[in-house]
């Protein structure tokens, strides 16, 4: 029997914009629309699960991980 097991880390939609903003002084257009058919009302996460079943734990919270991105995405565009 094929077993799965599903760890759901992350963050929101909106707490992802707010931190790119916060990294690139810039804002970023939203427009707030009700839910799509499908989408789930309420998503919970638990970074504990990831830390117990494969044992992983993240280095680095959102801000973090926002800087080092656009940090990469500004080498690769300025390469010579």
């Amino acid at each position: 029997m094929f077993r799965m097991r599903v760890v759901v880390l992350g963050n929101t939609v909106l707490e992802m914009v707010t931190a790119f903003e916060k990294v690139s002084g810039k804002k970023i257009p939203l427009v707030m629309a009700a839910r799509r058919p499908g989408d789930a009302e309420t998503v919970y996460a638990a970074n504990e699960k990831a830390e117990r079943e494969l044992k992983w734990k993240a280095k680095y919270g959102i801000d973090e991980m926002c800087r080092d991105q656009k940090w990469r995405e500004h080498l690769s565009l300025n390469k010579e």
